[in-house]
């Protein structure tokens, strides 16, 4: 059975230009007056550019945000599958080329799990001033070696300023879950999901502060979004809500109940963008 490419679908183009590239331009944004080293880690790649929805993927859109900052940066993308590596790696030096961001380090890597690389690339990485985003951008439900490695980062000395975005399907998440939780054959394939929601990543991540979008279309598709930062400007503009008030409690609510997954041929319209 073919598999869908990592990062695509239908509603890529809608992801990325109503929800992520804005998120990025605030989260970078908010950092640009404040000097030091910069860093992105993209643990889902993908080629650099979505066939079926016509737009560029994830890592362009974040080496083009580094390149507007006047800061050092590292960029470090994740991509498992070797023809979407050898695209996307194409595509990121073609575009730093254009945009003559030579302060701008970038490398794609095959294996978010290795934290061997990771460590390596974090140990070259100037920690003072350090400020930047890790993304997690899976086609359905985090896997838990992807959720390690995320972690790790998150819990490296000096990078308590590098926040975390999360972008995931929680009916797929549900559904796994779902099957873990059950007794036929498949179960002991998705054990890793057994216990698995969105409460338990912000928990181990251990960001201060969330914040999260509410659960749309049929794929209940949602972003969290992590940080020690009390104040992060901008959020609210582009659909956030903090996770700890009324309303952000009940999207989280919705995102983790099983009961809200949605049924087959339900309209994407019955939930807000």
């Amino acid at each position: 059975m073919a598999t869908q490419p990592q990062g695509q679908g239908k509603d890529t183009s809608t992801k990325i230009y109503f929800r992520f590239q804005p998120t990025l331009d605030i989260i970078l944004s908010a950092m640009k007056k404040h000097p030091g080293q910069r860093v992105v880690a993209d643990f889902h790649g993908g080629s650099g550019f979505n066939d079926e929805a016509q737009c560029i993927g994830s890592p362009l859109i974040e080496l083009a945000a580094l390149a507007d900052q006047p800061w050092p940066a590292n960029l470090m993308v994740f991509e498992i599958d070797p023809d979407r590596r050898k695209l996307l790696t194409a595509r990121l030096a073609g575009l730093q080329s254009d945009l003559g961001a030579s302060h701008v380090t970038w490398r794609v890597e095959p294996d978010h799990t290795d934290i061997t690389v990771l460590s390596a690339w974090a140990d070259g990485i100037p920690r003072r001033l350090l400020r930047g985003v890790t993304l997690l951008d899976p086609n359905g439900a985090i896997h838990q070696s992807t959720l390690r490695s995320a972690v790790y980062l998150a819990g490296r000395p000096g990078w308590a300023k590098v926040d975390s975005l999360i972008h995931y399907s929680a009916t797929s998440l549900k559904r796994n879950r779902g099957v873990a939780r059950g007794t036929t054959d498949k179960a002991p394939l998705f054990t890793e999901w057994a216990d698995s929601s969105a409460s338990a990543w912000m928990a181990q991540i251990g960001k201060e502060y969330w914040w999260i979008t509410k659960p749309s279309d049929q794929g209940q598709r949602t972003f969290l979004f992590g940080t020690n930062w009390n104040k992060f400007p901008g959020l609210v503009r582009y659909g956030f809500q903090p996770v700890r008030s009324p309303i952000g409690a009940d999207w989280l609510a919705e995102a983790e109940d099983v009961r809200a997954v949605l049924p087959p041929g339900v309209h994407q319209g019955r939930f807000e963008l």
